[in-house]
């Protein structure tokens, strides 16, 4: 019996084929494309840094996560730097800056000075910090809700895919 009649005299055979072949042909895809991404990118993540900018986003570097900013650095003030590129070989940049307004900042200092250890708060989902496009004098809140937007809205030309760069990954 061949295995056309066999899937003819038992439909479910032909429709258990048919599944198990699809199932397989996604996972091969899944893991390639997750593997290919996740493999090298996040091996070299160094969760325990962040990126700053201490020349309003002409550059940046990595330093600890935990220092408050603006830190600073040289000198100079340096912020928060969030860092996309375009596509999986573009050039890193600078795409918007972050800080602490000044009131917040100096409450987080004397917390850590009085030795208490303050609660890790997501500098994301902080509605406190303020953000600013590298070359712009504006300071933005995200109670700004339209403005925010904007600056942290970062794009690429020709409809390239942005991509936000860790340190590590760089």
């Amino acid at each position: 019996m061949g295995i056309r009649q066999t899937i003819n005299e038992r439909p479910a055979v032909g429709v258990g084929l048919a599944a198990g072949l699809v199932v397989v042909a996604l996972a091969i895809i899944l893991w390639q494309v997750i593997g290919s991404r996740a493999g090298t990118r996040l091996r070299a993540f160094n969760p325990d840094q962040e990126f700053f900018s201490d020349d309003d986003g002409k550059s940046f570097f990595a330093d600890a996560k935990s220092k408050l900013p603006p830190l600073m650095h040289n000198g100079k003030p340096a912020y928060i730097a969030r860092v996309y590129r375009c596509g999986d070989k573009g050039t890193p940049f600078v795409g918007y800056l972050v800080k602490y307004p000044d009131d917040v900042r100096q409450r987080l200092e004397a917390e850590l000075k009085s030795g208490s250890s303050p609660v890790v708060v997501s500098r994301e989902g902080n509605s406190g910090m303020l953000v600013k496009k590298p070359g712009q004098t504006v300071w933005v809140n995200r109670t700004q809700m339209d403005q925010y937007e904007k600056v942290t809205n970062v794009d690429c030309p020709d409809k390239q895919e942005v991509e936000s760069v860790r340190p590590g990954e760089q």
